[in-house]
């Protein structure tokens, strides 16, 4: 049985938004979930707007770091949650309203699927997406950067925090220098 709830909010639970139609035609977001299916009565773009919120930030400059890291203008992928990695790929253009969502983390595999793919994720659970294999691959490895990225730009932060603790705290120096 599919649920019908108003606020949701997107999770380590999320394995896709997916764009759906209700009878009267209302553009809606099914979103799958390892704990089953909910259907929202929001297009999948408003879902991941409001978790970006959410998650503290907004999706404009969310897509403007993607975009700085990318160095892409088109189908950027978008870092939901920093704080928890949540990195949302979508399929087709980010500001279509029924553009569908794959959540980077659970996906498993990708399979030819004619002129769509089969989108495998880690638990065994399949759908397919309007998207050629190769450009969703592309997707899968831009997440990759992204996540990578923000990954290491995190852990120098933190050590330069460190080095100044160090140097402010104990009276003696330590030099630290990023990598280029």
């Amino acid at each position: 049985m599919i649920q019908v709830n108003v606020g949701e909010m997107i999770t380590e639970e999320t394995l896709a938004v997916l764009p759906t139609y209700s009878e009267t035609g209302h553009l809606h977001s099914n979103v799958l979930t390892l704990s089953g299916d909910k259907i929202l009565e929001k297009p999948p773009l408003h879902f991941i707007k409001e978790s970006c919120t959410f998650y503290g930030g907004d999706f404009k400059g969310k897509v403007n770091h993607a975009r700085s890291v990318l160095k892409g203008k088109r189908m950027l992928p978008i870092l939901i949650s920093e704080t928890f990695a949540y990195c949302m790929l979508p399929v087709g253009t980010i500001m279509d309203k029924a553009s569908a969502w794959i959540a980077y983390n659970h996906v498993d595999n990708v399979i030819s699927h004619g002129e769509r793919s089969m989108v495998i994720f880690r638990n065994k659970r399949e759908v397919v997406v309007d998207m050629r294999k190769a450009p969703l691959e592309r997707q899968l490895y831009k997440g990759a950067r992204l996540i990578s990225t923000h990954l290491i730009r995190e852990k120098l932060a933190m050590m330069q925090n460190q080095v100044h603790k160090a140097a402010d705290g104990k009276g003696y120096y330590i030099y630290f220098t990023p990598p280029k």
